[in-house]
């Protein structure tokens, strides 16, 4: 299989640069088994579940894991963190190498070392992040991070920090749209993936089996694992909101992992 297999044309004016006023009113393309599409908005959604089928959602956090920095020379440094590697450790990712230290803010610092930053700190290191960090915001959208995205570049039911980007797919629920869907008869689940550095990478290799894909901390409950035996068993519609929860779900699936704090 290909990566040119799957180019298409998508018009930069498409892409949002910032989410509707209600996250329920974004289109909605339907796609059914004989080939016709329905063009509707994500608040239908609910038109196409049945009592009994199960909703599975990805409950990860993003945290504000963009941070910038001011060298003694007085430039300044942008990097992202990546995950934890030691006490107060971790990898980052950024565009240039730097070796030296970084002021963040007042008792808030960092020594480089090419790809990996040691804090100092006073208080919660997480504390911290959330008071000077900024969100990582995906690179397509192509501005500048705001205090709101803390909200917007978030779900409704996101629960469990630890992701460095969204499950994007499940932006577009509110809790009422929630509601509707369990008032319907659908069981609505919950677990854990947090999405890692891989999602944004470009695929380079022109043969996907070529790609290296980079691990990612996902972790489910069994009575998840029980709910989907028993639809399935009933004849009723696994449902799974985006490319995490499937994965996570696979995964599993696929005998490879235990269902607790397993790694993709």
């Amino acid at each position: 299989m290909k990566a040119a297999d799957f180019d298409f044309h998508l018009p930069e004016g498409l892409i949002a640069k910032k989410p509707s006023d209600k996250r329920d009113l974004s289109r909605l393309l339907v796609l059914h088994k004989n080939g016709k599409i329905e063009h509707r908005i994500f608040g239908n959604l609910p038109d196409y579940l049945n009592e009994g089928d199960l909703l599975l959602l990805n409950n990860t956090k993003v945290f504000p894991a963009r941070l910038t920095g001011t060298k003694p020379t007085g430039g300044r440094f942008e990097f992202l963190l990546v995950k934890e590697i030691g006490i107060d450790k971790w990898e980052i990712l950024s565009r240039g190498k730097y070796r030296g230290e970084i002021s963040i803010a007042e008792g808030f610092s960092a020594e480089m070392e090419n790809e990996t930053a040691r804090f100092s700190y006073y208080g919660n290191f997480m504390e911290n992040l959330w008071r000077y960090g900024d969100m990582p915001l995906p690179p397509y959208v192509k501005r500048k991070p705001e205090p709101v995205d803390r909200e917007w570049y978030q779900t409704v039911y996101a629960e469990k920090e630890g992701s460095i980007a969204a499950p994007t797919a499940g932006l577009h629920f509110t809790s009422e749209l929630i509601e509707k869907i369990k008032d319907k008869g659908v069981k609505v689940r919950c677990l854990t993936l947090h999405v890692g550095i891989g999602t944004f990478k470009p695929i380079k290799a022109e043969n996907l089996n070529e790609h290296s894909m980079d691990a990612e901390y996902f972790e489910i409950g069994k009575e998840i694992i029980e709910d989907i035996k028993k639809t399935k068993a009933c004849g009723k519609r696994v449902f799974s909101v985006g490319t995490t929860t499937t994965r996570a779900i696979e995964g599993y699936m696929s005998g490879w992992y235990s269902p607790i704090h397993p790694f993709t």
